[in-house]
């Protein structure tokens, strides 16, 4: 997301083969996303869960976070899908 900067994560949660979360932080946000796997057929589900927490001035823009986070993760994630199908 250009409008954050460069956010780096670690590894916060690994719970085989059913969880995977982070942690991350840079100047302008601080971030958690756990995604959470369950079988489905054909493949398998994946359900994000993404805490926000705005620095500074981004904290204004809070209310509009989550529709524009929205849009722009639904298209990473079927970038990944088509990774991981390739």
């Amino acid at each position: 997301y250009r409008q954050i900067g460069i956010i780096n994560f670690f590894i916060s949660g690994y719970h085989k083969p059913s969880r995977l979360e982070f942690k991350g932080g840079g100047k302008r946000m601080n971030m958690e996303v756990a995604f959470r796997l369950e079988p489905a057929h054909p493949g398998t589900k994946v359900n994000i869960q993404i805490g926000v927490q705005p620095k500074g001035m981004l904290r204004l823009f809070s209310p509009f976070m989550k529709g524009m986070m929205g849009k722009g993760l639904e298209l990473r994630m079927k970038a990944l899908k088509a990774a991981l199908e390739s």
